[in-house]
């Protein structure tokens, strides 16, 4: 009878939310594969296979954006030599680049045509615990950020806007798949194009034409507004592991899923318990709770993940971290364990592990049990946010470049240039902006505490480092090139 009770409690309520647009299938969240994908993925890495070891050393080492006080830093392109690259030089950059041409130009070509679903359906993908790779996306990003670097050092703006255009576009790879490590792809492209992005718009002589094509290249897809749907899929990814786990027996569960997290130094946490326990775990707990309590403790976890859900999707409609960093903070204190919690595993034995060991959990409750994906919610708000003001700065140039000036407000962009006032994704309030009396202006997001200090760029005193960063300060300040310094004689 406590078997079916918690049957018929588990799915009531699975009904309920149904009901009201949700999913806990994966073949409802997850679209259909993409045969496409198998060859582009095979041609991608064959692309970026041959691009040679000169360039590669390069990767991930360029910055444009080098700090010259809070809210200004200099161009990373017009550096004497490559930023964070002394032993290096711009003519062994430009040869790498030049050497590089052919598949520089096919990867290029590929990302014109992207496919916005995966090859292989995700019921394949979980029974066999294959895990999507994107080798041939990171090499392109790193690969286009690189040669973007190196044109703008140059002063070729078309050879820098069409490498830039390309690595956008990868922010649409996958663009269907709603799993967290196919939605936190484009938000890295996006971290990383930033970078390149505000080097990009410090140089002098972009036409109209150009700057328009810019705006295009960095207007990315809704991202924030995805983000309840990859909840639910991730939810419906852990179900699917929960009715694995309940219908094999826990020595089938446990050699299936060793390899897996043997790559990521995660022990089997059978190795080291005495043997009689191990066996209880197999032929005594596991089969009584498939039995009895296998519904309840499903159900403990759904009611526990939909406080998650609730508040992730009305954090987006406000459009704020600080809600959402509120509303977990508020789930965080309030988990408690359920009566009689020893009839329950209470996590899935090694793919829990697995989450815990790459950050998933930040959870400030040690007693609760499920993988929770704060810090992952909370780049992306950050990286979202820092988009927002390349976005509006994009948006700024071009009006200038019109007007010979900057406008009063941010409505002056709208919807010529924009089609909504620009928000700042740290509180749900728009972007602070205003036009100063030397005819630039000041740009900035209210940043990591969401209060407003008036566009102050300067860390908090006393704060703990942090690491690198281009906006460190109380306030994000869209930075500034420092002031020219004045000529002799002058």
């Amino acid at each position: 009878m406590i078997g079916v009770s918690g049957q018929r409690a588990l799915r009531s309520w699975m009904e309920q939310r149904t009901e009201q647009g949700e999913s806990f299938k994966l073949t409802v969240l997850w679209p259909q594969p993409d045969e496409r994908a198998r060859k582009f993925q095979s041609d991608l890495s064959e692309a970026t296979r041959l691009l040679p070891n000169e360039l590669v050393a390069f990767y991930g080492q360029i910055s444009g954006m080098v700090s010259e006080k809070p809210g200004e830093a200099r161009r990373g392109s017009q550096e004497p030599t490559p930023p964070n690259q002394s032993a290096s030089t711009w003519a062994q950059l430009e040869a790498a680049v030049e050497k590089s041409a052919a598949p520089l130009r096919r990867v290029r070509e590929l990302l014109r045509d992207i496919p916005s679903a995966m090859a292989d359906d995700i019921e394949h993908r979980m029974e066999t615990d294959d895990l999507p790779s994107f080798t041939g996306a990171r090499i392109s990003a790193q690969t286009l950020h690189t040669v973007v670097m190196c044109e703008l050092h140059r002063g070729n703006h078309e050879e820098a806007l069409e490498n830039l255009d390309a690595l956008l576009s990868l922010v649409r790879l996958y663009a269907d798949e709603p799993a967290l490590v196919n939605y936190m792809l484009p938000i890295a492209i996006l971290g990383l194009s930033a970078d390149a992005c505000w080097d990009a718009l410090q140089a002098p002589g972009w036409s109209d034409a150009q700057m328009a094509r810019m705006q295009h290249s960095v207007d990315a897809p809704r991202l924030l507004e995805q983000l309840p749907r990859v909840v639910q899929a991730e939810r419906a990814a852990r179900l699917a592991s929960w009715e694995s786990f309940r219908s094999h027996s826990y020595h089938h569960w446990m050699e299936r899923h060793e390899d897996l997290v043997k790559g990521f130094g995660v022990k089997h946490p059978d190795s080291t318990s005495p043997v009689l326990l191990r066996q209880w775990r197999e032929w005594g707990f596991h089969p009584l709770w498939r039995f009895a309590w296998a519904d309840q403790e499903e159900l403990h976890y759904l009611r526990h993940s939909q406080s998650e859900l609730a508040a992730v999707a009305n954090s987006v409609k406000v459009g704020s971290w600080q809600l959402l960093k509120s509303g977990l903070n508020t789930i965080e204190q309030s988990y408690r364990p359920p009566p009689g919690q020893w009839r329950f595993h209470r996590k899935l034995p090694l793919y829990d592990d697995v989450f815990v060991l790459v950050g998933a959990r930040q959870s400030r409750d040690p007693g609760c049990p499920y993988p929770a994906y704060r810090r992952a919610w909370e780049v992306t708000f950050e990286i979202l946010t820092s988009h927002q003001l390349l976005v509006t700065a994009v948006a700024l140039r071009r009006y200038a470049l019109r007007h010979a000036v900057f406008p009063e407000t941010l409505d002056a962009l709208v919807p010529d240039l924009m089609p909504e006032v620009p928000r700042d994704f740290m509180d749900g309030q728009s972007l602070r902006y205003r036009r100063k009396g030397d005819g630039s202006f000041l740009l900035y997001s209210v940043g990591a505490d969401g209060r407003d200090d008036g566009g102050d760029p300067l860390p908090n005193p006393g704060s703990p480092p942090t690491p690198p960063s281009p906006w460190p300060g109380r306030d994000w300040v869209w930075l500034q090139l420092p002031p020219l310094a004045p000529r002799p004689g002058k």
